[in-house]
């Protein structure tokens, strides 16, 4: 179990367990600007900058870690991959957006074999990336312990060409911001298993 040192009144205070930790932020002696160091380690950093230190000044605490309602590894996973479905689903949106400006462009004219192919195929991407955002959708939402009402008006906001995107955006930035509020930096991709294994959170058996 890792512990810390505390820089408290000019002095090393430790080491420090979760529950010590907990205690001396619930005496208003822990502040976000609050030296600590891991035992073993030889750098000193704001308590802030500490992923478990700052969950305890998040309210969030160690002993929350074992009792989350939420399931963080299931949520990374998924959120990791939702955004990798963002680019798809821009990607799609082009597609649906481009066959009718083509369409346009060339009225009147026979139409080329490109738009021929492009119109079906355009399509049947859109539809994949519908279903799979909405897939994952569900079953991030579902890991964070969301409402089904939510998460029903999620997914038939997902079902709009563009509007999609936005919604995406939406939830993307929600799970971001549930990341944080336990501590947790989220990277452009998300955040990595081993990210979550080194903040100490442990993955349900």
């Amino acid at each position: 179990m890792t512990s810390w040192y505390a820089h408290i009144d000019g002095k090393p205070v430790g080491p420090l367990d979760l529950q010590g930790l907990s205690a001396l932020s619930a005496a208003g002696q822990l502040s976000a600007s609050t030296p600590v160091c891991v035992v073993g380690a030889s750098q000193w950093v704001r308590a802030e900058s500490d992923a478990q230190v700052a969950s305890i000044l998040a309210g969030t605490g160690g002993a929350s870690r074992a009792s989350m309602d939420w399931d963080i590894f299931a949520t990374a996973k998924y959120h990791r991959l939702f955004l990798f479905s963002l680019f798809g689903t821009v990607v799609a949106n082009v597609l649906l957006t481009a066959v009718p400006l083509i369409a346009e462009g060339t009225r009147g004219q026979e139409p080329s074999v490109a738009l021929l192919v492009l119109a079906p195929v355009s399509l049947l991407v859109a539809l994949a990336a519908i279903a799979i955002d909405i897939t994952l959708t569900v079953l991030m939402l579902r890991a964070m312990q969301t409402s089904v009402a939510m998460i029903v008006v999620a997914s038939i906001l997902l079902l709009a060409p563009c509007i999609n995107l936005l919604t995406m955006l939406v939830i993307s930035q929600a799970v971001q911001r549930r990341f944080k509020s336990v501590g947790v930096s989220v990277g452009f991709m998300g955040v990595r298993r081993d990210t979550l294994l080194a903040a100490g959170f442990s993955p349900p058996k």
